[in-house]
């Protein structure tokens, strides 16, 4: 099974069910109560039983909130391997799609580099 992001219309980014689970949902768990709710609308076709997320509707600033809580939980994912509650192999295809899924935000129109700003982030 696999499921997808919508970056924007013409750039929709899909991946396994347990990746884009593991990212949307440790993302969403990051943010807090206002986050969340500036981003429900994102996650509504999620919540529906939809294997999506559309982000393509958010403005900057909301994009910005997305990619801050994504870029922290994945530093969490990476340093909680033995919580993840995956095995090895799995873990490290998870670790690979979010680092691509990531750079993919980064090369949205929407990115601002002080979206990373204090993030230390090392993508090759």
């Amino acid at each position: 099974m696999s499921g997808t992001i919508h970056i924007t219309d013409d750039d929709i980014w899909t991946t396994g069910t347990v990746a884009l689970l593991s990212i949307v949902e440790r993302t969403w768990q990051r943010l807090n109560v206002s986050e969340q709710g500036t981003l429900e609308e994102t996650y509504s076709p999620l919540r529906h039983g939809f294997e999506f997320i559309a982000l393509d509707e958010l403005f900057k600033d909301a994009f910005g909130v997305f990619f801050r809580n994504c870029s922290s939980a994945f530093e969490a994912f990476k340093e909680n391997r033995s919580t993840s509650g995956l095995p090895d192999e799995l873990f490290n295809g998870v670790v690979e799609c979010w680092e691509e899924f990531l750079n993919a935000l980064k090369k949205d129109d929407r990115f601002d580099d002080r979206h990373a700003s204090s993030l230390e982030l090392c993508f090759t």
